[in-house]
């Protein structure tokens, strides 16, 4: 079981689109009304969590919404200080509190993308979704851009214009404890990306992959956890895993296991892709 930790579910309320764009599957407002409920249960796996349904936000929004997902890490940040000792609860400096961006190995014959700044405890693991990776955590929409008044969730549907922003998370919450964001394989394709693993593949890897690295990088926990989409998979397990490693999660619009329910199997093997 995942341990008695701060945790702040946010779920997208932007409808999903009723036309489905090029190459967007046509959920629908069933799957949608499903989701929801799926994430009502994610909510549940601790006590005391906090479930954030008006977010005013589509699936990925940390690109459209990034202020109510940063304000959301800082809660689950200053709920783990709180619940500290009074010597650390104004965050101790991390040991690593340089600047870091570029390939680290991890050991095993694999490389990982990641990018960390701020300083303070705990250090904040910033985990991309399916086909994402770290550079969701440093853009956001333009102001002004139309896909943020648009009725439905055109983000999702890979619309709108992105840029490199200090008021992205990464930055946001850099400027409040140590953070941290990273790739998993196949994301970026400027020649800067994680070593490429076999598909499908089981979510214990990836939970490998985020052990390794924080040993890489030499970042120590406990973490909070902040996972966006299929890594809300990742983080669930790496905290049963590990869960001396993990004082707070923040769940961004996160996979449930109960999705498994409401899924197609044509949508459950595109998701085990990643």
């Amino acid at each position: 079981t995942i341990p008695d930790i701060p945790l702040v579910v946010l779920t997208a309320d932007a409808p999903i689109n009723d036309a489905p764009k090029p190459g967007v599957p046509d959920i629908g407002s069933a799957t949608q009304a499903a989701h929801h409920a799926a994430q009502d249960q994610l909510a549940a796996i601790v006590p005391d969590a906090i479930h954030v349904t008006e977010t005013h936000s589509g699936h990925n929004m940390m690109l459209d919404n990034p202020a109510v997902v940063s304000a959301a890490i800082d809660d689950v940040v200053e709920a783990v200080r709180a619940g500290r000792s009074t010597s650390d609860a104004t965050g101790v400096p991390s040991p690593v509190a340089s600047e870091l961006n570029g390939i680290v190995d991890i050991g095993g014959g694999r490389k990982v993308f990641v990018e960390c700044t701020g300083t303070g405890s705990p250090t904040v693991l910033l985990m991309a979704g399916r086909g994402n990776g770290a550079v969701d955590w440093t853009q956001s929409i333009d102001d002004g851009d139309p896909v943020l008044t648009a009725p439905g969730d055109d983000v999702a549907a890979g619309m709108g214009r992105y840029a490199t922003s200090e008021t992205a998370v990464l930055p946001q919450v850099g400027r409040f404890t140590r953070v941290c964001a990273y790739d998993r394989p196949d994301v970026r394709f400027d020649g800067q990306g994680a070593t490429q693993r076999p598909q499908p593949h089981t979510a214990d890897l990836d939970v490998q992959d985020l052990q390794a690295l924080t040993s890489a990088i030499g970042e120590s926990g406990p973490f909070v956890l902040v996972a966006h989409s299929y890594s809300g998979l990742v983080a669930s397990l790496f905290a049963r895993t590990y869960p001396d490693e993990v004082d707070g999660l923040a769940l961004v619009d996160a996979v449930a296991p109960e999705r498994a329910d409401v899924a197609t199997d044509r949508a459950s093997r595109a998701s085990d892709r990643d």
